[in-house]
């Protein structure tokens, strides 16, 4: 099941690609976790694209997809967009349901 965030965009006609790439809690500025490894900046691949939402700013930055759904308590969309030279917007608290949000 999907959670309602997704359900939305799906229901607007979004097509979901897949997930990308966070670190074990989202606490890592370097989008590291032990299953998938660490993403690269795709403008320099000795760089990390920031985390914790830095496999969605990768992927948006080398035009896998067009947007990306992010969490961001502490600059965790913010950061990495910035990183990786793309937007990233934080929502007003409650506009958008963060229930089934996972880590």
């Amino acid at each position: 099941e999907d959670a309602p965030a997704i359900a939305t965009l799906r229901k607007e006609g979004a097509i979901v690609l897949g997930k990308t790439n966070v670190p074990r809690f989202s606490t890592d500025y370097q989008s590291y976790n032990a299953v998938f490894g660490t993403t690269n900046n795709p403008w320099d691949v000795a760089r990390v694209p920031g985390g914790s939402s830095g496999g969605a700013a990768a992927a948006v930055a080398s035009v896998f997809s067009s947007f990306d759904v992010g969490s961001d308590m502490g600059g965790s969309i913010r950061g990495p967009a910035g990183w990786c030279g793309v937007f990233g917007h934080k929502p007003s608290f409650g506009l958008i349901d963060n229930t089934g949000y996972l880590d």
